[in-house]
């Protein structure tokens, strides 16, 4: 890693988003670190959307959601929103916080052209989550 320029917050982001693909959580959280402080302006959708779902990983979903959001109100036609509204429809459920999951997971059907298959899956988180709530209409 001597070769990597420690200074350079973009290459940092990015190889966070690398060690994230491969599971290297730890690795990723160091880069990402490493990224913001490297980097003039942090107001970048993608590195906070790698931010997003490595604090899901993590566990940590407050931050996730927070991240998340910002995201969305940074670039509100982010590139990845149909997969983002799902990553955050699925968190909010493991939160509990039902209504804004299904919201959020019917928009991500909406804003997608997701396969038939993840169509159907989608629709059947939300179908559960309304079992959840007893609310059948």
């Amino acid at each position: 890693m001597s070769e990597l320029d420690p200074d350079n917050g973009p290459t940092w982001a990015a190889l966070g988003h690398c060690y994230l693909l491969t599971d290297d959580i730890h690795k990723a959280f160091n880069a990402y670190q490493h990224s913001l402080y490297c980097l003039d302006d942090i107001r970048d959708p993608q590195l906070w959307y790698g931010i997003g779902i490595l604090y899901e990983k993590f566990e940590s979903y407050d931050h996730a959601i927070s991240a998340l959001i910002a995201v969305l109100k940074m670039s509100p036609n982010f590139q990845q929103k149909s997969e983002l509204l799902n990553k955050l429809g699925v968190i909010l459920a493991k939160t509990n916080q039902l209504d804004q999951a299904v919201r959020y997971l019917q928009n991500s059907i909406l804003a997608s052209n997701f396969s038939m298959k993840r169509r159907v899956d989608t629709l059947l988180k939300i179908g559960i989550l309304f079992e959840l709530q007893f609310d059948f209409v």
